[in-house]
């Protein structure tokens, strides 16, 4: 299962899908959707809004939000998958 070695060791509560909230050292705050593992299984890999790509985030670098609803997500990649074949 994705992250599971980030829930593991970290004992966050990641999932795919989820939202989280960034701050950095300057205090800017950036949002963004969990996405599915990449290479790094000690980071959470992050779609920041408005990036095309995900960055891989240390996992207590974010603020967690609610878990996704799996059915929402189904239905908005089938709809992004009728917008691309346009």
């Amino acid at each position: 299962m994705a992250y599971e070695y980030v829930k593991q060791y970290y004992g966050v509560p990641v999932e795919v899908g989820q939202r989280v909230t960034m701050k950095d050292t300057h205090r800017v705050v950036r949002t963004g959707t969990v996405v599915k593992k990449r290479v790094y299984d000690q980071y959470v890999h992050v779609r920041f809004d408005g990036n095309k790509c995900d960055s891989p985030m240390h996992p207590l670098d974010l603020e967690y939000g609610e878990k996704p609803d799996k059915r929402a997500m189904i239905r908005e990649n089938r709809v992004a998958a009728k917008a691309w074949k346009v």
